[in-house]
């Protein structure tokens, strides 16, 4: 059995009493610091618990094996030692639990987890590997999302092909136009952002591996994309990560592009749809500023009803198409934002610690950029969120001023329909909690401002408590 206490390292242990002294100074009364205490153990024995319980279940599954190989295989028939081979190949794989299907429940995994929880790493490292990771990880999260909803991509093909072989007249061609080229706008522009942030990541590398070769610069200042412990010296095994993870940077960006593009302009498809919506709702009317009671100019009740019958579908497939464009990003979404407001909040955390110390201004630079890159992402989700939003309350506001009167009892009976079902909001989805809208970012930067108020509190508190 594994030892999880390394008592022969006096210097965790001094550093282990430092953090508790640390920790008292900062509590204002007893309970407190005993409440906090009581967590941290019930925590720790809860969380080796499931370890424990794992590792038995290994320690069983070996014992059986061990019993199978010590059967004296010469005693027994032809036909059994064949059978007792199949089960003793059988009974090699492991009865085990998973964490996730990535690790294995044991004494082994949980060492691993209590060595990086005592490693010695300052908060500012944590941040700046916290930034690579969590947008490696929204892009990986995005594109698993996307490629697994299989389906619901055929539909939002067929849902394409079909929308733009129903353009009737002139007016819905400039219409479409008008769309397309907000949404190559749109694309270019993050094209262009995502370029620069992988030109800003993987150029100072090549600058300072340029300058070595030249020899203008100490090996010394050779760094990756990645920094990896130990791994700092020309050679084979730094020229194929640095180019590795060039390459990697660069795939992961183009991933981000094409799924973050390809779901602005969805959003921009289903935007397009509701303006056409409300300028056929208008078509039969008279063009005048009061238009609303105006009769129509043709009362025949077949082109009443083809009339009605075609906004009814139109707004019908708008509403299924917003349905499967959040089936796919639901989740996704809720992940995205949850992950960048931790990024905001943890780059505010690491300006006022630096701020603090008085370091470097350009790592005060650099978290400045991401947050306000993370902000700007962020923002830009919910600004389309609610631009879905006011176009679906337009088309709405459309129906409502239809003049109700001058239309037969049938097309009254189907103008209800519609407007009763068109006063469900086109609108996105947060993981099935919250909806994309301005009003809900401010509130989820209400919260992410107190969070950073009181990390900011326990930062200073923690300034303020001497080290030796």
């Amino acid at each position: 059995m594994l030892d999880f206490i390394n008592v022969s390292n006096p210097y965790k242990i001094s550093e282990k009493c430092r953090k508790i002294f640390q920790l008292a100074t900062i509590m204002r009364n007893t309970s407190e610091l005993i409440e906090c205490g009581t967590y941290i153990v019930c925590s720790l024995f809860a969380i080796y618990i499931n370890f424990y319980i794992g590792q038995m279940l290994i320690n069983h599954s070996q014992a059986a094996f061990t019993e199978l190989c010590q059967v004296p295989f010469y005693m027994l028939s032809l036909e059994t030692q064949k059978l007792l081979l199949f089960v003793i190949a059988r009974s090699r794989k492991q009865c085990v639990l998973s964490i996730g299907g990535i690790f294995v429940s044991s004494h082994e995994v949980f060492l691993e987890f209590y060595q990086l929880y005592t490693s010695d790493v300052t908060f500012h490292s944590t941040v700046k590997l916290m930034h690579n990771t969590l947008c490696n990880l929204c892009s990986l999260i995005t594109y698993g999302f996307i490629c697994l909803n299989f389906e619901a991509r055929k539909l939002f093909h067929a849902h394409f092909i079909l929308d733009y072989a129903r353009l009737s007249d002139e007016n819905e061609l400039m219409v479409f136009k008008q769309y397309t080229k907000q949404s190559k706008i749109y694309t270019y522009f993050f094209v262009a952002i995502l370029n620069f942030y992988f030109i800003a990541i993987v150029s100072p590398c090549i600058l300072n591996l340029s300058l070595y070769l030249f020899g203008t610069l100490d090996k010394i200042h050779l760094k990756l994309p990645f920094p990896i412990n130990g791994v700092s010296s020309p050679g084979p095994l730094y020229y194929s990560l640095f180019i590795y993870q060039t390459i990697a940077i660069y795939i992961f960006i183009t991933i981000a592009v094409i799924c973050y593009t390809s779901f602005l302009i969805s959003i921009q498809h289903a935007c397009c749809q509701l303006y056409v919506l409300k300028q056929k709702i208008r078509q039969p009317f008279l063009n005048k500023k009061n238009y609303n009671q105006i009769a129509l100019l043709n009362k025949k009740q077949e082109e009443e009803f083809y009339w009605i019958v075609d906004i009814i579908m139109r707004h019908r497939r708008i509403t299924e198409f917003v349905d499967h464009l959040n089936s796919i990003s639901n989740m996704i979404y809720l992940i995205c934002a949850f992950l960048g407001m931790i990024l905001i909040i943890l780059d505010f955390l690491s300006i006022f610690q630096l701020a603090t110390l008085m370091q470097n201004t350009n790592e005060l630079m650099e978290c400045s950029i991401y947050i306000f890159a993370s902000l700007f992402g962020v923002y830009i989700n919910f600004y389309i969120g609610q631009v879905l939003i006011n176009h679906g309350d337009a088309a709405f506001e459309e129906f409502c001023q239809i003049p109700f009167y001058e239309l037969s009892t049938k097309i009254q009976m189907l103008l209800l329909f519609i407007i009763t079902r068109s006063k469900k909001q086109c609108a996105l989805s947060i993981g099935g909690i919250f909806v994309s809208s301005n009003e809900v970012f401010s509130g989820h930067s209400l919260t992410a401002t107190n969070l950073k108020r009181m990390g900011i509190l326990n930062l200073f508190l923690c300034t303020r408590v001497p080290y030796s």
